[in-house]
């Protein structure tokens, strides 16, 4: 949708005949009004395209009456046009109270009084507002405070819109025992698997991976053990190709993360191509070339699938004689962690090492910034760093590349602006908390804001629009951050470590994982309690690994784990 248009009408299909006459009188006066059904093509589908008329116009148009006050739809349109922090004029068609759902948002809007029709006069102002940006005074309510703030953007999620969040709302889980039990016998392979002389444990992976070049299609997830990989589709169980490794002694999948078209794979091997199946097999960690990769061997796709990040342990140059290389033995001892950024070709772009990160306590999370121009890397022991993606440095140093704290404090858990390369970390000392924003081009500290929080933070997490920061930690609660109100709010419900924290894609729910084994699913604008619970676990622990937000590309679901490698998929009902 290339045209941009001066305001979004929504109105119930009640006040239709109102609804064409405002249009009618707005567009006579050189206005441009997006109305449905009249700007929704034939066979299109019709949420989303409101929601694209809505991010394509200046501003939003509610006229509101007892029809529109009980409408799910015009509910729904409102809070897509609050996420684009779109200036809202509700016209007050009739004297009814506001619904406590709409009154959250539109109460204290500055609205035109219409009770008597809309007539010329009325007309006039709101064409004034949106064309010249004057104001529209309201007859008996104050105008609400609009807080300009630079980190707020328009909502980009392109998927189906999902019913607004409500109190006891139902997630299904709809991987059926069947279908757990067939994928049960496909052998994926075993984890706590000894290499090297060393105890390494292969994690069972889940990702994603996005069928969006597939016009209709369902987003796939994979799920990965040290031999292979199955892709399953949540909504077909008979659905069920295999990513197979090739037959040889000491040779496992380590990881796996979804791209567009193609799982990424990393794994201990030097063979070209870890991947076979109906994907584009690419190029493994290994590629034939001077390490074996054992402790650490990551991957972690871009959004688009088009980059992917790979990591592993250099355990020095490979030796020249067979047994050594049989039995992996290197030459020296060059210990370092290495980090490689390839495009989807399997072309290397960049490629740093460090000694930083060599441990077995804490785990190492892999983040690509929105523009894929910076990978962001962190663990939980105050490590943490945003590197441009064509580094290459054989001693990388995290202080050039990171927020300059001074010795007093660490930063972790980072997370990724929505749409700018700009960052948020938690920090702490030792007796205070709070987070920064930092810019990954100049390093320079964007916002220092102490939280009043008793324990170490552990997982964060930006809303799709930008206005939020989630964080969760150790003293078994979420803070949420509003930069438009410049307040935190705290979330209790675990009885255990918060150690993931997730927005949904259209940036209604906040998805919260703690060490009790519970996933609870939050409004992160409503002060209340949990809207909803399931069994489960987002891990990132040595046994269980979700890569990535565990959300699936559309929206629709969130995949975790159910006890020890089982595989549990929710979907709102």
């Amino acid at each position: 949708m290339d045209q941009q248009y001066s305001a979004f009408i929504s109105h119930s299909s009640k006040d239709k005949a109102v609804a064409e006459k405002l249009v009618a009188d707005l567009e006579s006066k050189g206005l441009t009004c997006w109305i449905a059904p009249r700007n929704i093509p034939p066979g299109t589908d019709w949420t989303e395209q409101i929601t694209r008329g809505i991010r394509a116009s200046k501003c939003f148009v509610l006229l509101y009456s007892e029809a529109s006050n009980l409408s799910d739809d015009v509910y729904r349109e409102v809070r897509v046009a609050v996420g684009g922090n779109k200036p809202i004029y509700p016209v007050m068609l009739e004297n009814v109270p506001f619904s406590d759902r709409l009154e959250y948002y539109i109460s204290s809007s500055q609205w035109i009084d219409a009770l008597e029709g809309v007539v010329s006069a009325q007309i006039e102002r709101l064409r004034s507002a949106i064309g010249g940006g004057e104001s529209i005074l309201g007859a008996s309510a104050a105008p609400r405070e609009r807080v300009a703030n630079s980190f707020v953007v328009p909502v980009s999620h392109d998927g189906p819109i999902l019913p607004a969040p409500q109190p006891g709302e139902t997630w299904e889980d709809i991987l059926g025992k069947e279908l757990v039990e067939k994928r049960g016998e496909l052998d994926l392979g075993e984890t706590g698997v000894e290499y090297t002389g060393m105890h390494q444990w292969v994690p069972w992976t889940l990702s994603w991976l996005s069928l969006s070049h597939i016009a209709g299609a369902s987003p796939d997830l994979l799920a990965a053990g040290s031999k292979r990989v199955v892709t399953i589709h949540p909504e077909d169980p008979s659905y069920f190709p295999l990513y197979e490794v090739r037959s040889r002694w000491r040779r496992c999948i380590c990881d796996v993360s979804g791209g567009v078209r193609y799982p990424w794979a990393a794994g201990n091997t030097s063979m070209q191509s870890l991947l076979s199946g109906p994907y584009t097999p690419l190029p493994g960690v290994g590629d034939g070339e001077e390490f074996y990769s054992a402790e650490w061997c990551r991957t972690h796709a871009s959004r688009d699938g088009e980059f992917v990040i790979q990591t592993g342990l250099r355990l020095g140059f490979r030796s020249k004689y067979f047994l050594k290389r049989l039995f992996a033995k290197p030459d020296g001892k060059d210990y370092r962690y290495i980090l490689r950024t390839k495009d989807r070709r399997g072309n290397l772009i960049g490629e740093w090492s460090t000694t930083d990160l060599i441990s077995l306590h804490y785990p190492t999370r892999l983040s690509w910034s929105p523009t894929n121009r910076f990978v962001g890397i962190s663990d939980d022991n105050g490590r943490l760093a945003a590197t441009p993606v064509d580094i290459k440095d054989d001693a990388l140093n995290f202080g050039d590349y990171g927020p300059s704290l001074g010795p007093d404090r660490l930063a972790y858990a980072l997370s990724w602006h929505p749409s700018k390369d700009i960052y948020a970390c938690a920090w702490r000392s030792e007796t205070e908390h709070g987070f920064l924003v930092v810019s990954a081009d100049t390093n320079e500290i964007l916002i220092d804001q102490k939280l009043n929080r008793r324990a170490w933070t552990l997982c964060s997490s930006w809303s799709a629009d930008g206005r939020y920061l989630a964080f969760g930690g150790q003293d078994h609660a979420i803070f949420i951050w509003d930069f438009m109100s410049g307040k935190a709010t705290a979330k209790l419900g675990h009885s255990d470590n918060v150690v993931d924290v997730h927005f949904s894609p259209d940036g209604q729910r906040l998805l919260s994982s703690a060490s009790d084994g519970t996933v609870r699913i939050w409004d992160p604008r409503d002060d209340g309690q949990a809207i909803a619970t399931v069994d489960g676990i987002v891990a990132h622990n040595a046994s269980n690994r979700v890569n990535g937000s565990p959300w699936s590309p559309d929206g629709r679901m969130f995949a975790c784990f159910g006890g020890p490698a089982k595989i549990r998929v929710y979907r709102l009902t």
